[in-house]
């Protein structure tokens, strides 16, 4: 189909830009990336997290703080209304 694609990993991309209008390629083509980018950002936040919880608080039993948790960049969990930072009502005077 494309014989003037010397290396096969080119021939999805080189397919696209012959067959599709120039900015439908782009489109499909960054699709493409980023499907590609996503796993292993996916596989990054998943082992910060294993670590995280694995290691810190199951191996050292040791439990981190809310600003530590967030230092760390772990996930911490939405304030609850007994939380000093969370908004206080106002009096109406």
């Amino acid at each position: 189909m494309l014989p003037s694609v010397a290396d096969p990993e080119f021939a999805f991309p080189a397919l696209v830009i012959q067959k599709f209008h120039p900015i439908i390629a782009g489109v499909v083509v960054a699709a493409v990336f980023s499907a590609i980018l996503s796993t292993p950002d996916s596989l990054i936040v998943l082992a910060a997290q294993t670590v995280h919880l694995d290691i810190i608080e199951g191996v050292c039993g040791r439990k981190l703080s809310e600003r530590g948790a967030k230092k760390a960049g772990a996930p911490s969990s939405p304030p609850s209304a007994s939380s000093p930072r969370s908004p206080r009502p106002r009096s109406r005077a």
